[in-house]
């Protein structure tokens, strides 16, 4: 609760999850996931309000779909 509240405030949710989620002893991969799901949560739902409030501009929004075909390379090189 303590990381979804600084995370809609100051955009800094990351040490209390980092905290908590280490506390428990977990695997790494378990923390990885686990962490990268939360936030995913998170910033889902504070886009509505993002939107609502006009922060998404859509041409902004377009100019990196350029950068799409090329992150299978990127995937190929970093394994």
């Amino acid at each position: 609760m303590t990381s979804g509240i600084l995370s809609g405030i100051a955009h800094s949710g990351g040490p209390p999850i980092s905290v908590y989620l280490l506390l428990q002893k977990i695997q790494p991969h378990t923390y990885t996931a686990t962490a990268a799901l939360s936030f995913a949560t998170l910033n889902l739902t504070k886009a509505p309000l993002y939107l609502c409030a006009g922060a998404f501009n859509p041409s902004q929004m377009m100019k990196p779909l350029w950068v799409l075909p090329l992150l299978p390379w990127e995937y190929y090189w970093a394994a």
